[in-house]
């Protein structure tokens, strides 16, 4: 039986807009050859935190591929660093997914969030990246090195350890791949960064990064796939599908 892969990126807490995308990719859950794929970041800015981690802890296993991307690293951050949140906690929305979470009163919320069962299945599923094929998945991007005209993958971006995977999850994917750093063969499949940067600097179709003309939908190249749609503004979510 064919796999057909249904890939999503920085969902960031958006239940509705992520069940909007998937039924109109033709997702089925249920579905044994339907493989849900998150580039990264299901969590903070959008205001269905708890919605979204169970749907994602209720896809079986062996069909799903979750990217760890910089919001879980902040979330796990976060619960281990203090008791009550830093502003860039507040300002990310990390500390608003875990109230939401946990439903735990304010000076609680921390240890709920250490003690979340449902949270660690989700983070404990995550992996920095997943080569399927010529698609390779990442949140920001692959490891990179900076050379004298611009930026390369580094030779041995497989073997890398997670603190150089979660610097390249700050990565912007597209500007990276402009950069240079590319893999031959294969096609990189990120989130992260709005698929409005490529539209607006790279193809140039529209003057608005965010607002306005901003085009948010999937920025799509020889080698490259980003999705982030950067929902909190479009409120959509894209959705690329393929089989194997």
């Amino acid at each position: 039986m064919s796999k057909k892969y249904f890939v999503v990126a920085d969902v960031h807490g958006f239940y509705k807009e992520l069940m909007n995308c998937l039924d109109g990719a033709g997702y089925d859950k249920n579905n044994e050859s339907h493989i849900f794929v998150s580039c990264g970041d299901m969590f903070d800015r959008g205001p269905d935190a708890r919605e979204v981690l169970r749907f994602v802890n209720s896809i079986p296993s062996d069909r799903k591929i979750l990217i760890k991307g910089n919001h879980e690293t902040l979330m796990r951050d976060m619960i281990f660093r203090d008791e009550y949140p830093r502003t860039h906690d507040i300002r990310n929305g990390t500390w608003n997914s875990a109230i939401d979470i946990t439903r735990a009163d304010y000076v609680e919320v921390m240890r709920a969030m250490r003690k979340n069962d449902e949270w660690w299945e989700y983070y404990n599923s995550c992996v920095n990246y997943k080569e399927i094929g010529n698609y390779i998945f990442v949140h920001g991007w692959v490891p990179i090195t900076p050379t004298w005209d611009g930026h390369r993958v580094r030779e041995d971006w497989r073997d890398c350890d997670d603190k150089d995977w979660e610097s390249a999850g700050w990565l912007n994917g597209i500007a990276m791949w402009q950069d240079g750093a590319r893999i031959e063969g294969k096609t990189i499949v990120c989130g992260h960064w709005n698929t409005s940067y490529g539209w607006k600097y790279i193809r140039h179709m529209c003057k608005d990064q965010y607002e306005g003309d901003a085009i948010h939908d999937a920025f799509i190249d020889e080698g490259i796939i980003a999705l982030d749609a950067c929902t909190v503004v479009s409120h959509k979510i894209n959705c690329y599908t393929f089989e194997e």
